[in-house]
């Protein structure tokens, strides 16, 4: 197959799992409605199989925070894990971040990304998103591993924390989690209802019931003074499980060079949204909605003269990068723009021949931060005091 059919049949597959109930291609739609048939039969399988004890869930001697989603595409998922581990060392825990690794070379065996003082992986290694995290929580280790419970021991083993984080954890059942946050896109939480891989649902809606809180994520770049009230869906949520919102706010950061793999990770410079203003630049990114980044970039005052958009966790080719270079003094732009987690997986790569921003994304409570914070202080003082640990 060509890379520009490979790319039609990508596209074409996207609008279908993105798209209403009836798209612009249908037969697709049928054939992919089929495999979500036989998909779901699988999930619910497998369910029966824990309920019903015939597989096993293994329990590791500290709380457990797991954050995942319901659907396929970029919650928060990632920068609501970064925060709440960083709450987490201001109230005198030891926290340690798993991950999956995907598409790392560790993902299968597991490993060690950093032991909060050093980086001991690189992207290609660790996986963009858990080396994005390791880079960025400097007191935090951070550990990866396609088998959490396994990469939840060695976590224990290595570094005696007092809770552990998951990220992207939501449907991995086969290890016990004491407290576990659903995010959730407060625009569309459900996409088109269909599960994979005719829609964008992991589970059917069953799964809601396992969550012991809702994440709304995606409210806006503003945090008010006051909580807004909920959307008319979250009457569809479970009840008695508490439902908060997160803020975003943009980060803007300059790069500046290469910190090394065995060191820090990614250098860089002062920067702040005034670095965009009026500017011209070349995007580029590699994330579950590219059009958000784009969405960002043109809030912050930044005239993109052409855009580059690849798929979740694109590998980058040198021949791209080039090209993406060579596009931006075409272009006579001022700079190149990407993502934090696209820039984690190429930092390294090749010398730019513009300055290149880096835009990333911190996540919090607004209003409701105390509740937040005093709804997993209250989950973990209960489960350190049955299990002895505080």
């Amino acid at each position: 197959m060509t890379v520009l059919w490979r790319h039609r049949l990508q596209s074409a597959v996207e609008a279908v799992i993105n798209g209403p109930s009836r798209g612009p291609h249908p037969r697709l739609a049928r054939a992919l409605g089929l495999l979500a048939t036989g998909y779901g039969g699988a999930m619910a399988l497998r369910q029966g199989l824990y309920r019903h004890r015939f597989l096993t869930v293994g329990r590791l001697t500290c709380p457990v925070v797991s954050v995942g989603n319901l659907t396929v595409g970029g919650t928060g998922k990632t920068p609501l894990v970064v925060e709440l581990a960083r709450r987490l060392c201001t109230w005198g825990l030891r926290p340690v971040v798993i991950s999956r690794g995907y598409r790392g070379r560790a993902e299968r065996a597991g490993g060690v990304v950093s032991d909060g003082k050093r980086l001991r992986m690189g992207p290609e290694e660790a996986g963009d998103e858990p080396f994005m995290m390791a880079a960025e929580l400097t007191r935090v280790p951070v550990v990866v591993g396609g088998d959490r419970f396994r990469a939840g021991c060695l976590a224990q083993s290595t570094f005696d924390p007092d809770v552990i984080v998951l990220d992207d954890a939501f449907q991995h059942i086969q290890l016990h989690r004491d407290i576990n946050l659903l995010v959730m896109d407060h625009r569309s939480p459900f996409g088109n209802g269909r599960l994979l891989p005719r829609g964008p649902l992991r589970e059917p809606l069953s799964a809601l019931t396992r969550a012991d809180a809702f994440i709304l994520s995606g409210a806006g770049y503003e945090t008010p003074a006051g909580d807004l009230p909920l959307p008319d869906w979250t009457h569809r949520l479970p009840g008695g499980r508490p439902v908060f919102r997160t803020y975003a706010s943009l980060r803007v950061r300059q790069a500046a060079g290469f910190g090394g793999l065995s060191g820090c990770g990614p250098a860089f410079l002062p920067a702040n949204a005034e670095t965009l203003y009026g500017r011209r630049g070349v995007a580029f990114s590699g994330i579950a909605r590219n059009h958000r980044f784009i969405d960002g970039l043109n809030r912050l005052g930044l005239s993109v003269a052409h855009e580059f958009a690849y798929p979740d966790h694109h590998c980058y080719a040198d021949a791209e990068l080039a090209r993406i270079a060579r596009t931006a003094m075409g272009k006579k732009a001022d700079m190149v723009v990407t993502t934090e987690k696209d820039w984690a997986r190429i930092f390294h790569r090749i010398d730019w021949p513009l300055p290149v921003v880096v835009v990333g994304i911190e996540t919090g409570f607004g209003p409701r931060q105390a509740d937040f914070d005093r709804f997993i202080g209250q989950g973990l003082a209960v489960l350190g005091k049955q299990g002895g640990r505080y």
